[in-house]
């Protein structure tokens, strides 16, 4: 998706785990939503994908992402991250190219997908919960972001919690220049097998591959 591509980089592919830090009722909600996270961990998640443009034209996508702590697998179209936890392979199948980083110190959170979208860090943003709804007979909470500056590109940013089991279904945001983003979790669940190989990346899978590596040591 051309659209979706441009805004992933190195710094800003995953929000880790520790991003609680508001002081409101939010707090113990999204607490509550990374100790869930946590107990299901090694984990899959397939979600849908949806960017729609002011023109009211949209594009849709379906991925899947693998996380265990440090570990994380995101296959997106033609999109595929693999990070082992030291280091981190992003491979683009249109140009058969992959680029080799050093992985990010800290642990993936599944909350971290709205930062695949926005390149923006929630410390820029105060939330809260402001309501709940029900969709499809099921109880959600919702919880608010908006930018402390007035110029910041995101107007505003929504994640829907499960009321019961108090997972993510759904994450929003919506941009000043009048495009929305939007991320359906369609299904979570644990892995029971074992996980050694999905966090791997062979280049001699991938014949005529180009490989630059950026790692710096």
């Amino acid at each position: 998706m051309k659209y979706f591509i441009p805004y992933l980089n190195c710094a800003t592919l995953l929000l880790v785990a520790g991003f609680i830090f508001a002081q409101n009722d939010a707090d113990e909600l999204l607490a509550l939503v990374e100790e869930k996270l946590e107990e299901q961990m090694p984990f899959a998640a397939s979600f849908d994908y949806r960017i729609t443009y002011p023109d009211g034209s949209i594009e849709d996508e379906e991925g899947i992402v693998y996380i265990n702590k440090h570990k994380l697998r995101f296959e997106f179209g033609s999109l595929l991250i693999i990070s082992d936890g030291e280091d981190q392979w992003l491979y683009q199948s249109e140009i058969n190219e992959v680029q080799i980083t050093h992985a990010p110190e800290d642990e993936f959170d599944l909350l971290g997908l709205s930062t695949f979208i926005t390149d923006t860090d929630l410390a820029d943003f105060t939330y809260d919960i402001t309501g709940g709804e029900t969709i499809e007979t099921h109880a959600m909470e919702i919880i608010e972001f908006k930018p402390v500056d007035r110029n910041n590109p995101i107007v505003k940013m929504r994640i829907r919690v499960f009321q019961n089991t108090r997972l993510p279904y759904s994450m929003e945001t919506f941009e000043r220049n009048g495009i929305s983003h939007s991320i359906l979790i369609k299904e979570i669940e644990a892995i029971q097998s074992d996980t050694a190989e999905i966090f791997v990346f062979r280049p001699d899978a991938y014949p005529d591959i180009y490989v630059e590596d950026l790692r710096i040591d």
